[in-house]
């Protein structure tokens, strides 16, 4: 029988987590913190760590770094509650496994759970092998048979643990966000299946056929294949996963977060959460995914950084060189008519004044009105205390990234903003912390 330690500072939720675990044939051992949860790990180790976020003494990322550090080879599982996201995003990069909304407790917790101690499982038969192996670069062509992916990430896992790219942690990360690519592959890209439709396949009654079923038996679903290419070396592993699908709308998926609904883009939040580099290609159907060693991991710089674009010392590195040729980073397309406004600098000012980058000789609109800029290949907006505000999406924001597609409003003149973020140099499918 597994051991689940269950970390969670309210007696209540303990309970009734507890219980669900209980009833469905774990152990259950408790501890109302994370300091408390490292006492209970010194003594014995469990299977699994079943932690919230927000608790007192250690929070759920302080619990997750530690156990990365001293217990890496046990998986951790966040509870994410309202107000906890950004705090599970961090966690998911310094090491947790996969995450649970408490929303949805009832109805995923058992299989989130049992899921990643299924892939905790390494098979150690072909180790010593291993261990002598400098590159692999496996290739595969599947069919849309959901039983070929466990034995896929199985492999995957085996020759990230025994070429010592990173740590059992490390490992089981890689392992869930391939698996997560490739059921996309499968279910949304191949079989064309909408997040609603795999809901309520999942709660058919029994005797009712599975539609992933049905689909795999029709044309065009049937003939499709997932290509996956795994290429690991003792300082990267990368994978790149492709369907044959139609693709989807990847600026439409681009803000994708902790808190939304369960099966509404759970597998990009783990993509992007557990690997250091998530990249679509323009049609949405085939992804790359990259995981750097723990050598790599300790000398890379952050790839989010919080940034004032108003300091003087701020230059952004996309700026052109002096003398070239005026460049098309994206444009702002009025919504009431009208010609569209270049952005051809990664930084802007936008105003009234005659002086302003972008003019808007409207009277509703501040003399220094707002400041457009680029960074890390994103635009981002900076209200300047302006009379009649700034909003995004009808939303007030004071500083705050523009997604491709969003409605930027400066006083009453609304304009959609229309740029790819991967040909100005971004990295992942959206920033999983928004550092404002």
């Amino acid at each position: 029988m597994p051991t689940v330690l269950l970390v969670d500072d309210s007696a209540t939720d303990r309970r009734m987590i507890g219980g669900v675990l209980e009833r469905n044939g774990f152990a259950v051992r408790y501890a109302d913190n994370g300091s408390g949860a490292l006492k209970q790990l010194h003594r014995s180790q469990p299977e699994a760590v079943l932690t919230d976020m927000q608790m007192p003494e250690m929070d759920g990322l302080e619990l997750v770094k530690a156990v990365r550090a001293h217990y890496p080879q046990i998986p951790v599982i966040l509870m994410t509650g309202h107000g906890s996201e950004a705090l599970a995003a961090q966690a998911l990069q310094h090491g947790a496994a996969s995450y649970v909304p408490k929303s949805q407790f009832n109805k995923a917790l058992v299989d989130a759970v049992r899921h990643v101690l299924d892939l905790a499982q390494a098979d150690a038969n072909y180790r010593r092998l291993i261990d002598h192996t400098k590159v692999t670069d496996f290739q595969f062509e599947l069919e849309n048979d959901p039983e070929l992916i466990e034995p896929l990430i199985s492999l995957v896992q085996q020759m990230v643990s025994g070429m010592e790219m990173c740590d059992a942690a490390g490992r089981l990360q890689a392992g869930v966000a391939l698996e997560q690519a490739v059921i996309n592959a499968m279910q949304h890209g191949n079989l064309e299946l909408t997040s609603e439709q795999i809901k309520e396949d999942l709660e058919r009654e029994e005797g009712v056929e599975s539609i992933i079923d049905q689909r795999r038996r029709e044309e065009p679903y049937k003939s499709r294949k997932v290509f996956v290419r795994a290429h690991v070396t003792r300082e990267e592993a990368r994978f790149i996963v492709r369907d044959e699908g139609a693709g989807f709308d990847v600026q439409s998926k681009l803000d994708v977060s902790l808190g939304d609904d369960e099966n509404a883009g759970r597998g990009l939040v783990l993509m992007w959460g557990l690997m250091d580099k998530v990249v679509y290609n323009n049609a949405g159907n085939e992804v790359t995914l990259a995981k750097r060693g723990d050598a790599i991991q300790e000398s890379a710089e952050p790839q989010i950084e919080v940034v004032d674009p108003t300091d003087a010392g701020f230059v952004p590195a996309e700026n052109p060189e002096d003398g070239g040729p005026p460049q098309k980073l994206g444009e702002l397309v009025p919504l009431d008519g009208g010609k569209s406004i270049m952005l051809n600098q990664p930084r802007l000012s936008v105003g009234r004044d005659p002086s302003c980058d972008i003019v808007l000789a409207h009277s509703d609109v501040s003399h220094q009105h707002c400041l457009l800029y680029m960074y890390g290949g994103w635009w981002y907006v900076k209200d300047l205390r302006s009379a009649n505000g700034t909003r995004i999406n009808k939303i007030p924001v004071d500083q705050k990234r523009i997604a491709p597609g969003a409605v930027l409003m400066i006083a009453t003149h609304q304009f959609e903003a229309r740029y790819s973020p991967w040909d100005l140099g971004a990295v992942g499918i959206t920033p999983p912390v928004d550092p404002f």
